[in-house]
This record gives structure tokens, sequence and C-alpha cells, in this order.
């Protein structure tokens, strides 16, 4: 009964997870949008097309926030941030 009333499975084996190279290209999308956006913060399509990668990137990874997603996607794929960029994309301390 137990059982019968507990949620979903959590942890890494509870979902299907993107293949590595699906997720290279959409890192690599959202990256780029977020630099384009940077430098037009009026263009209202480009904002919708950033959303459009922010959701996708968070439910491929399963993750609620896009931080998270990419810091996951990061992960799973061996991708390392920029210099002087986290999961974020904003500068910060670097860890050693």
């Amino acid at each position: 009964m137990r059982l019968a009333r507990s949620g979903p499975e959590q942890g890494p084996g509870a979902r299907l997870l993107p293949r590595a190279e699906v997720l290279r290209e959409h890192i690599a999308r959202f990256r780029a949008l977020r630099r384009e956006l940077l430098r037009a913060p009026e263009d209202l399509a480009l904002q919708s097309r950033l959303d459009d990668a922010t959701y996708t990137l968070c439910v491929m990874m399963g993750r609620r926030t896009p931080h998270d997603a990419l810091k996951a996607a990061e992960s799973l794929v061996g991708a390392r941030p920029r210099p002087g960029e986290g999961a974020e994309g904003r500068s910060g301390p670097r860890e050693s």
C-alpha cells in the first residue's frame, strides 16, 4: 500500500535522457540566443526564442530553473562553462 501512494521515482535513473549530441546542440543554441539578447534586449522576437529554448532545456533535463537545467546539461555532456561564465551566464568568483 505504501508503494502505491508514493510519488514518482526521483533520481538519476528515473527518466530518459537526451542524446549527448542533441544536448550539446541545444546548449550551444541557448548560449547563442542569450548572447544575442544581451546585444539587443529590446528584441521581443529574440526574447521569445530564448524563452522557448529555456523552457525546452528545463524539460529536457527535468529541472525547474534555467540555472539548474543548464548546470545539469553541462554536467551530463562534460561541457564546461566558458571562461567568466557560470551556468547562469554571469561572471562571478572562480572556483579552484
